[in-house]
């Protein structure tokens, strides 16, 4: 089994402990498995925009430039809600949204919105569904009952033919 020494931890170690890279002549790089990894997280936690702008790049397709453009014509406000956005991981912090099919950027939303479509696939049939429940919720008599102080009795008189009641 060949071995090689890591520059960095100086520890002779087997080539299966050292990462893949094409560039080299042994086909290995210079640094071993465990010094890349300690190393990589001491770079991320000196670099977090750095960090945060490379997975907003690969996650979206969004550059800083282009984000930043965005935010300033939305006027730093989320896209669908109008929430004054911030940095960070918070409710309304800025999220770059875009197209899960094509990839196109979108705009920027705020993180509950952003994830609000997430959740409904970004399927537009589906939120059509929600606005018309939200609108007009379909109602158990006993739930009704129970949610709008109306007894029992009186909300079975106004159950509908299918048995569900709308609430005005």
């Amino acid at each position: 089994m060949d071995a090689k020494k890591c520059t960095k931890c100086g520890e002779t170690k087997s080539l299966e402990e050292f990462p893949k890279h094409c560039r080299t002549r042994d086909g290995r790089e210079s640094r071993c498995r465990v010094f890349k990894r300690v190393s990589n997280a001491r770079w991320k936690a000196k670099n977090p925009e750095k960090v945060r702008e490379a997975d907003r790049k690969r996650g979206t397709g969004f550059s800083a430039t282009l984000f930043d453009a965005a935010m300033k014509q939305q006027d730093n406000a989320c896209a669908i809600c109008g929430k004054t956005l911030t940095s960070g991981r918070a409710a309304d912090s800025a999220a770059a949204d875009h197209c899960h099919e094509t990839g196109a950027c979108r705009g920027v939303l705020c993180a509950q919105c952003n994830r609000g479509l997430g959740h409904f696939g970004d399927d537009i049939g589906r939120l059509e569904k929600v606005i018309s429940y939200l609108t007009s919720p379909p109602v158990h008599p006993t739930m009704a009952a129970v949610c709008n102080g109306v007894s029992k009795e009186e909300a079975r008189e106004i159950v509908t033919e299918t048995g569900v009641i709308r609430i005005p």
